[in-house]
């Protein structure tokens, strides 16, 4: 071989060798996770593969690894054992595992977190995983403790999964194995419909894309801080967005998580199955399979929810507002009244329903309503003496009448109007009972009135209304 053939062939190689060296820096691209190096591309799934995008979203969620040799086997029959690791991996903000023991399989404290969980499932390294084994078990995650067939059945309703011939308990081909794409695929599906573990709507209602389970964090980086926080008789506490009546927003927090939510604005619900704010009862009839005739307000609940559809008597009986709350994990949450007798909440209520009436006003394109102190301490004197002396009127047993109070109170006025209220559980009862009262409602959507004050005092509730003279 000539000399310039030589070098020519040497650099050859140089070339190509050089272009092995950086193929290889390349793909060492590598996360770490339980002490296995995992490479953030595996060689077998490639862009074309059906579950590409799944696979890439679980790799950099460090929900999967490969076998340690840049492979994933997306074919593979899938484990129980493999299936419940990547699920708890795809919830790692929600669970702690406890510290792996010498003696224990690097698998162990899995299991631990979903015993305790108290999740269906059986400690079995080797054996394949049924689709329907994982729709009881994702079931299970959504608070409902049905057969297989049961529980396929609710995942199709809810857009969780797809059947593999139909959409169909049949179609869904319960017996049969699944593999590893179609387990990440699987995950992928729960995780975006059920954010945190411990609370997925079974109406999948959301309000202004808020559901329950979203952690706190991602509500302050959506909505900002609230305008208020406080207290509730459910044992959580309200998150109350005011700053925009159009998208007025109660959401209820406890340890970090969404577990209520509450609001009385146009369009703020919506949900897969159709049931959203102004649908008539007719339509949320033929929805929830219930008859729901001329009420105020329907109440459903479930083993992990309780939703509560209040009702405007006076606008066809269209969806005024709904209240949906998380039975799970929280204090008093199985109570079906946030109370206000005592007084401990009196104030909270007396914001709130001023805060209702305004969200009311807006919807129906009339002028706000703005806070007075003043007045506000006519009606709590009012709802204080109709408690004490054991009466409910407008007139006093000295026959003043709620002019009369406001004068004496040093209020001058050009216009004003009282609404009152007994044994209501809390503001949005009242609110709901005032809106379906032909005169109450008068008052509340009266365009020449001006300012508002909320009086609470031991479930005795008064309204009173004016325009500065």
């Amino acid at each position: 071989m000539k000399v310039d053939d030589q070098m020519k062939h040497l650099h050859k190689v140089l070339t190509a060798l050089l272009f092995t060296v950086l193929l290889s820096a390349m793909n060492t691209n590598v996360i770490q996770a339980e002490g296995v190096m995992q490479k953030d591309e595996f060689v077998d799934v490639s862009p074309q593969h059906w579950g590409y995008n799944n696979i890439k979203w679980a790799i950099t969620n460090g929900i999967i690894q490969g076998d340690g040799k840049g492979s994933f086997h997306p074919n593979d029959q899938v484990t129980s054992t493999e299936f419940l690791v990547m699920l708890l991996r795809a919830y790692s903000d929600d669970i702690t595992l406890p510290d792996l023991n010498a003696s224990e399989k690097w698998y162990d404290p899995y299991y631990t977190v979903a015993y305790k969980l108290n999740w269906p499932v059986y400690r079995s390294q080797g054996d394949k995983y049924s689709r329907g084994e994982v729709a009881t078990l994702i079931a299970y995650l959504a608070g409902k403790e049905v057969s297989a067939d049961e529980a396929i059945q609710y995942l199709l309703d809810r857009g969780l999964a797809k059947g593999k011939t139909s959409n169909t308990v049949t179609g869904f081909g319960a017996k049969d194995s699944l593999t590893r794409a179609e387990a990440v695929t699987f995950i992928k599906n729960v995780k975006d419909k059920l954010p945190s573990l411990g609370a997925l709507s079974e109406s999948g209602l959301k309000l202004f894309d808020v559901a329950l389970g979203d952690t706190e964090k991602s509500i302050i980086e959506r909505m900002g801080e609230p305008g208020r926080k406080e207290a509730s008789g459910y044992g959580f506490t309200w998150y109350i967005y005011n700053g925009n009546y159009a998208k007025y927003a109660q959401i209820g927090m406890h340890n970090g998580k969404v577990v209520a939510l509450f609001s009385n604005a146009k369009g703020a619900w919506n949900s897969p199955a159709g049931i959203r704010d102004g649908i008539k009862a007719s339509e949320l009839s033929a929805i929830v399979g219930e008859t729901i005739g001329q009420v105020k307000r329907y109440g459903y609940s479930s083993s992990n929810e309780v939703i509560e559809y209040f009702l405007d008597n006076y606008n066809d009986n269209k969806v005024d507002a709904i209240l949906l709350r998380s039975k799970t994990g929280i204090i008093g949450a199985n109570d079906n009244n946030d109370n206000s007798k005592g007084n401990q909440l009196a104030s909270t209520y007396e914001r709130q329903v001023f805060d209702l009436t305004n969200v009311f006003r807006q919807k129906n394109g009339i002028g706000l309503l703005e806070w007075d102190d003043l007045i506000a301490d006519t009606a709590r004197k009012h709802s204080q003496d109709m408690s004490k002396r054991d009466y409910f009127d407008h007139t006093n047993p000295e026959g003043q009448s709620p002019f009369d109070r406001m004068k004496a109170n040093g209020i001058s006025y050009s216009s004003a109007a009282e609404n009152i209220a007994s044994g209501y559980d809390n503001a949005f009862d009242v609110y709901n009972g005032w809106l379906n009262s032909s005169g109450h409602r008068k008052n509340m959507l009266n365009n020449n009135l001006q300012r508002l004050g909320v009086g609470i005092y031991d479930g005795q509730y008064t309204q009173n209304f004016y325009t500065p003279r």
